[in-house]
């Protein structure tokens, strides 16, 4: 005798499936990441150009067991630190890298697996106070087997916007204790401004 399953149950029974597995595969993908890189910029615009920036950037090869991270400032006349990818890695690859121990890694690969089971978005809102032409850019880019997860952060998100969880905020703790750095504050993960 043949039994008829009904569509609703197949179909709860396929979707629950379903949702046990993104887990598995956000933990199978903080395994797999090869390459972190994680960049906050911020400058300081009166209305004419901007007048102070400040970039902290850390880059891991995890697959390599090494990072390389920068943290600059610069005030006008002086030039202007990049806020765009391209030219912040450009910056880093003038930094040496330093040799990371394996357990450090390891303890990477698990901030990294607590955070992506908080099912991250595209881009967090973290409504900041900056001055209208003020500017702000906070940027995690994870790569793995050649493609590449991108998390960012808007400082002027539509309220009710999902904010950064506690693990995003643990995650960069990590990855400032990797590169020496003392945080500016538990919500950014930048090095304060010399002013």
């Amino acid at each position: 005798m043949m039994h008829r399953i009904p569509i609703g149950l197949l179909a709860l029974t396929c979707l629950a499936g379903c949702l046990a597995q993104p887990g598995a595969d956000r933990r199978a993908d903080a395994a797999r990441v090869d390459h972190l890189l994680y960049y906050s910029w911020w400058g300081m615009s009166p209305g004419a150009g901007f007048k102070h920036t400040s970039l902290t950037a850390i880059e891991v090869d995890l697959a390599g067991g090494r990072t390389r991270q920068l943290a600059r400032t610069a005030q006008a006349p002086a030039p202007m630190l990049p806020w765009l990818r391209p030219q912040i890695a450009s910056l880093l690859h003038a930094s040496p890298w330093q040799t990371l121990p394996p357990e450090r890694i390891r303890g990477l690969r698990g901030m990294l697996r607590l955070w992506l089971d908080t099912n991250p978005p595209p881009s967090y809102s973290r409504p900041m106070s900056l001055g209208r032409e003020d500017g702000y850019a906070e940027v995690l880019v994870l790569q793995t087997a050649g493609r590449e997860r991108t998390c960012d952060v808007n400082p002027r998100g539509a309220a009710g916007a999902q904010s950064p969880p506690p693990e995003w905020h643990a995650l960069l703790a990590y990855l400032n204790a990797l590169a020496g750095q003392s945080p500016r504050s538990q919500s950014t993960g930048i090095q304060p401004i010399a002013r």
